[in-house]
């Protein structure tokens, strides 16, 4: 219990810290006072989990290489899964007038290209390992975005915009299958369990941060008011998107071992 509530509550006070900076300034007490509480509370958490009997997390597996990368990439490509949809739903609904419907239904092709990559990224890692598989999907995320944000001000380029949101989220679910296998194959036996959940809470984490960094971009980007506020403010959180694709990129090409590769079942 107590790993659970210092794990959560510093998480949730560093991302609160995030999410508000732009209304409370970011050197503002507010931002300094939670983001530090946010600190000292994973620090307790650190402390506890090494001294427990039963941690929450074993911390041990953490140290390790093949274990802390790929989750490290998980963080950053769940950011940039969040991002993109929250900012692409405002784009569609609040700059380009579309109905909730609407908006929904022109999610249709990202859909299709999500149900369409998944396999094909699970024979590419088998094929070309974890690591190269991971690099044409982020590869993949970050132009599909660039595309999408360079021509967002364009209102007449709906279905060029509608290839780059496909291109986009292919690479992210050809992104995800690889990390997914590497975040849990580099483990024995007895810790799977143990490595499945540090996956779910990196996804996890990684979704709220991108939520909280992009929104906090989009507000401050959209202090003056208007339209044109609105389409620079998203475009900039869109770029902050292919940031982060970027730096899960460089992660991955640097410090993501070669040799991880998924063996076909016989």
């Amino acid at each position: 219990m107590a790993g659970a509530a210092t794990a959560t509550l510093g998480l949730a006070s560093l991302i609160y810290a995030i999410s508000e900076a732009p209304k409370n300034g970011w050197a503002s007490p507010a931002t300094l006072g939670t983001a530090g509480m946010g600190t000292v509370l994973l620090g307790v958490f650190v402390a506890h989990e090494r001294r427990a009997s039963t941690p929450l997390v074993a911390l041990p597996i953490l140290y390790r290489r093949a274990v802390a990368v790929p989750n490290l990439a998980v963080v950053l490509k769940s950011m940039v899964g969040a991002a993109q949809l929250y900012v692409l739903t405002l784009y569609l609904q609040d700059a380009l007038d579309r109905t909730p419907l609407e908006a929904g239904l022109l999610f249709i092709p990202m859909t299709a290209a999500s149900v369409l990559a998944s396999p094909v990224a699970g024979r590419l890692t088998t094929r070309l390992g974890a690591r190269r598989t991971a690099v044409w999907g982020f590869a993949m995320s970050w132009a599909g975005l660039v595309l999408v944000a360079w021509l967002m001000p364009q209102k007449d380029s709906l279905v060029t915009i509608l290839l780059g949101m496909a291109v986009a989220e292919a690479g992210f679910v050809s992104a995800s299958v690889p990390l997914t296998v590497a975040a849990t194959d580099g483990v024995g036996d007895n810790e799977r369990g143990l490595a499945s959940g540090v996956l779910s809470t990196a996804t996890e984490l990684g979704n709220a941060l991108g939520f909280a960094a992009v929104g906090a971009v989009i507000a401050a980007a959209t202090r003056p008011v208007g339209a044109d506020a609105l389409l620079s403010g998203l475009r900039w959180g869109l770029w902050s998107a292919t940031a982060f694709a970027v730096l899960a990129l460089m992660l991955v090409v640097v410090s993501m071992g070669s040799s991880s590769r998924r063996q076909p079942e016989i």
